[in-house]
């Protein structure tokens, strides 16, 4: 069962992948909607076959003074809820990566 949701997870982590690769060549101004946001477990990293690597990967593209400097001229009405969702996000990864180091 455990290789079954790591295999889910794993897939759920390339579509992520593919939706951020959209939004990052997309133009025009974006909301809080367009923001492909992980989820919980892409954040946890189950399953993840380098998941030290697949942490500083989300540990950089989630970092919200990155994200602003990438996307902050593209942000529309919502900026202050895009960024405290990227915030929020990036405590996540942290806290996450964090118990996986120490484990």
């Amino acid at each position: 069962m455990e290789e079954a949701k790591a295999l889910q997870v794993r897939a759920a982590a390339e579509a992520h992948d593919i939706l951020w690769e959209q939004f990052c060549a997309a133009e025009g101004k974006v909301s809080l909607a367009d923001v492909p946001l992980p989820s919980t477990d892409i954040l946890a990293c189950v399953g993840m076959s380098d998941p030290a690597q697949r942490y500083k990967t989300l540990l950089r593209r989630w970092h919200p003074d990155k994200f602003l400097q990438k996307f902050g001229n593209r942000l529309a009405h919502d900026q202050d809820d895009v960024m405290n969702t990227v915030k929020a996000t990036f405590q996540q990864l942290e806290k996450a990566h964090k118990n996986v180091s120490q484990a």
